[in-house]
Formats: C-alpha cells, structure tokens, sequence
C-alpha cells in the first residue's frame, strides 16, 4: 500500500515538472514576442478566439519609419490639437539641449520666444487641418537663441486630431544669407565696375552689373542685364578683342586687356578689364566674372609724362648741339680769323698785282661768309629766351622723379626725398631747371651701376639764404675721382665710354643764367653731391 503510494507521488512529481518545463518554454517565447514588439520587430499578432481568428496590428509596423525620423537632421514632433508632445525624436532633443523625456508631455510653446507666440499660436492651429509653416526662435536650455522653421500637417492618430512637426535649423542658412548680402553689398560698393555675364546663352548677356559699372558705362540697369556685353561697349570687341577672349577662354584663363570703349553719352573711357570663368562641380563653364577699371586718368597722366620726357630730351638734344656748335664755332673762327688777316696783309703788299688782288678780295669775302654761317647756325640753334616764372621747387623736383621712376626701378634703385617744407617759390624756366636735374640724376644712377651694396638716391630741397634756395642730389656711388674734380664741368670731358661731355657743362650754363650755381664734391663716406642753387621770386624773397 504504502508502495503504490510513493509510486504515485512518483508520477505526480514528474508530471509537474514536465508542466513547469512546458511553461518555461512558453515564458520565454512569450519574453521574446514583448521584447520584439517593443523593438518594432512584430508588424501584428494573430490571436484565436471563439470569433475565430483576429489580427491586431502594433505601431511597430512602422519601425523602419520611426528609425527614419530618429535618425533625420530635423527635429520631428507628434502634438496633440493644444500643442502638448506626444513624441519627439533625438534631433529636435539636441535642438533645445533638453532630455527627451522633458520635452514630452510639455508644449512646444514653452521653448517659443515671446515675441514669436502669436505667428506660432497661428501655424499650429491652422496645422491641424492644413500644412503651415512659419520661421520662429527658439531659447534653448542654455539660453541660447536658434532660428528655426517649423512646418506642420495634420495627421490622426486613433480619431484623435494631430499634428506632425517638423523643425528645420537654419543657424546654416541665416549665416549664408548673411554672407550672401554680405558679399553683393561689398560688390555694390566697390569703386570697380564689376558684372557677370551667362556663359550658357551665345549671344553673352550680362546677368549683374553693379552700381559702378553702371556709372562708368552711363547705362541704366534695365539696359544692361539681358543684353548682350558687346552693345554697351561700342569698341573693337567683335573683333580683336572678341578673338582674344574667346582663345583665352578656350585655354581657361584669365583675360586682361586695356580697352578704350565708348560711353552712353560718347565720351571715350580707357578701362583695365578682367574677365575670368567660373565653372561648375563638373568643370563646365557657367559664367564669366569681369572687373572693369577706369584707368582713363592714368593714361592721361602717362601722355603728359610721356610728352613732358621727349620735350626734356629734345631740349637735351638741342642745347647739347647749341653748346657744341658754340664751341666748334669759337675753333673754327680762330683760323678763320688768322685766314682773314693773312690775306689782308697780302693785299696791302701785293698792290700792284690785279689778278692776285682779285683772288685775295674773293678768299677775303668767302672766309667772312663762312664766318657768317657758322654764326647764323649758332644762332639758331641756341635755345630762346627762358620763360622765367614763379616755381614750386618741391612740386618740380616730384614732377621729374616721376619721369626716371620707371627706370630707378628697372636698376633696383630707391630714390629719397627731403624736401623742406614752406619753401618760397623760386624764379625760373621750368623745362630748363628739370632738364638740369634730370641730367644729375641720370649722372647718379651710372654712379650706381656697378655698385654692390646700398643703391640709393637721395635729392634734398632747403632754403640757403634769404635769396637763394639749394637743390641736392646725392648718391652713394663710388665717388668723383680728384684729379677729375676740376674739369668735371667742361666741354666734352666725359668719365662715360659712350658720354659726349656736355650734361654737366650745359647744366652748369643754365644754372648760372638763372643766377645761381652748381657745384659738386665727394662725400665724407662714399659717394658724391651735386648742389645747385636757384634764386627766389622776388615776392617771396625775405
């Protein structure tokens, strides 16, 4: 009995843990379908019931949309009709720098600057039966403010009105904005003519014009943007420059040209002009960039420069030729002289002799013509009368340092100046007085040629006395030899391989009929001066 008792307690015991195993099994597939729904792994459960079988479908079946908009650049919102979070994702989070949690079962309105209520309170609720949008503030949780734009749709969700709100970071596209303005204001305010032209279109009509293009050309906007950039310049550019363009364009360069066009209203404006292509991600040109410069000034200062440099060298010229005539003039009529009185005396022995009479009163009137040419040549090409006026000495001596600046650079010298202030003006002929020191620079500069260390120029202008004000040009060349100091300034002495030796003499001469003088000697260090003096206008004579 009490066998059969035991064995079936035996039985019992089995039975139950076969059940428990049967039911731990079911926990754990019943662990593994919770876990799954909550993953977003079940789309729906089939349950079987005395209805027979149901399918209930869970919002998991949107797990690949919910992964979308968890990991989306956007913030993204689920409101309820009165603005209260129902969901929200990890971007709209990091957004406002508050915990997700904290952000749900609040209203958006709490994160909504003051000033931005009323437009916010409108596009929510016009969001619930229609898309709106609006671009907003935010204070963030560190109080910081972000721009932002907030779109809303109306969704339901189980009869219940909503809406899905989507929020927009445009921190990137304000600071763009900003550059953008930035960079037109800074185009619109540039002194340069600057225009962009469509390269897609073949007839090249200009897109942008800003307001110095405008200005420089004498067209309205309207007459420029969509027209082609070859009607307002009324120039060459069909052809020679045309041609250019387009080789340079071929080759994807820059081009640069001076060019002299033609304004609205027909006066002539000499323009530097730029143009350089500008292409796309995939090397495509799309358009051309032009700065157009007005250079007209320039040039017309280059013209008078150009013109006041060969009337200097003409004056050079012809006063080198003056001098030398002057000279060859005074050799020739010393035996021209001796000739005349040579043949007078013959005369008076030879009375009595006709024929040989003749001969002498023909040697006679021909050596006195030669004598007249020579004078008459002399004459005329000796300069004329000075035109002696008022001059600002500093101004002159700037004038001319503009005519060797090109050249002081071509040989890598620096020219100084040390020009007193409040000078009096002084009385001479100015072409004279630059043709003066322009021949003691050009003396400088060969001073420089062969020197390896400092290569600098300096011309000073000071008052040295109550009538007489001082110009100096010194260099720190290698000095003036001093057995060649006394002959330094006559005729056609010459330390230069290929010099006539007349620059000095004829300055010298020109400096002395002004009243003044000029004079040279040697440094106490290296190098030499040259010092000429010029009087002062009566009127401003102390």
């Amino acid at each position: 009995m009490k066998h059969m008792k035991m064995k079936s307690e035996k039985k019992s015991l089995q039975k139950l843990l076969k059940e428990n195993e049967i039911l731990r099994l079911r926990l754990g597939k019943t662990e593994e379908t919770l876990n799954a729904i909550r993953n977003g792994e079940v789309d729906a459960l089939v349950v079987s019931g005395a209805k027979g079988e149901q399918v209930f479908t869970f919002k998991g079946a949107d797990h690949a949309y919910r992964i979308l908009i968890e990991t989306m650049n956007e913030g993204a919102a689920t409101l309820v009709s009165d603005g209260t979070v129902m969901y929200c994702n990890r971007r709209l989070s990091e957004m406002l720098k508050v915990p997700t949690t904290k952000i749900i079962g609040r209203s958006i309105k709490e994160f909504i600057r003051t000033k931005d209520l009323p437009a916010y309170n409108l596009i929510l609720a016009r969001g619930v039966h229609r898309p709106s949008r609006g671009e907003f503030s935010f204070t963030r949780r560190d109080n910081t403010i972000l721009d932002v734009q907030i779109s809303c749709s109306p969704i339901k969700i189980d009869s219940l009105d909503a809406v899905c709100m989507v929020i927009t970071d445009l921190t990137r596209h304000k600071s763009s904005e900003v550059q953008i303005h930035l960079r037109t204001r800074a185009m619109e305010s540039a002194t340069e003519g600057i225009f962009i032209i469509d390269a897609g279109k073949q007839c090249l009509p200009v897109i942008y014009a800003n307001q110095a293009f405008l200005k420089m050309t004498g067209y309205a906007k309207d007459q420029i943007i969509g027209h082609s950039y070859s009607l307002y310049n009324r120039t060459d550019i069909k052809s020679r420059f045309a041609e250019k363009m387009k080789q340079t364009i071929e080759r994807r360069k820059v081009l640069q040209d001076e060019l002299l066009i033609i304004t609205k209203d027909n006066k002539k404006l000499w323009v530097l002009l730029r143009i350089a292509p500008v292409c796309d991600t995939n090397g495509a040109i799309t358009n051309y960039v032009g700065v157009q410069t007005d250079i007209t000034t320039m040039k017309q200062e280059e013209l008078v420069i150009s013109t006041q440099r060969e009337e200097l060298l003409h004056v050079t010229r012809v006063g080198m030729l003056a001098e030398f005539v002057s000279s060859l003039a005074h050799e020739i009529n010393q035996p021209l002289t001796a000739i005349l009185s040579y043949t007078q005396a013959a005369q008076r022995m030879l009375t009595g002799n006709s024929e040989v009479q003749k001969i002498l009163a023909y040697i006679i009137k021909d050596a006195m013509r030669a004598a007249n040419v020579i004078e008459r040549l002399r004459a005329l090409l000796k300069h004329s009368k000075p035109e002696m006026k008022p001059l600002d000495i500093n101004l002159l001596i700037k004038r001319t340092i503009a005519l060797v600046a090109t050249d002081a650079i071509v040989k890598n010298i620096s020219i100084k100046l040390e020009l007193k202030k409040d000078l009096p003006m002084v009385l001479g002929d100015r072409i004279q007085l630059q043709q003066v020191l322009l021949n003691l620079i050009s003396n400088s500069f060969y001073a420089l040629s062969g020197n390896t260390g400092s290569r600098d120029v300096l011309i000073s202008a000071s008052r040295k006395s109550a009538s007489m004000v001082a110009v100096r040009v010194k260099d720190s060349g290698s000095g003036i030899n001093e057995k060649n100091m006394k002959k330094l300034f006559t005729h056609f002495f010459t330390s230069k391989p290929d010099g006539l030796g007349m620059g000095l003499s004829i300055s010298r001469s020109i400096v002395e009929m002004h009243g003044g003088q000029l004079n040279a000697k040697n440094n106490p260090d290296r190098g030499a001066a040259f010092v000429f003096t010029v009087p002062v206008h009566v009127k401003d004579a102390q």
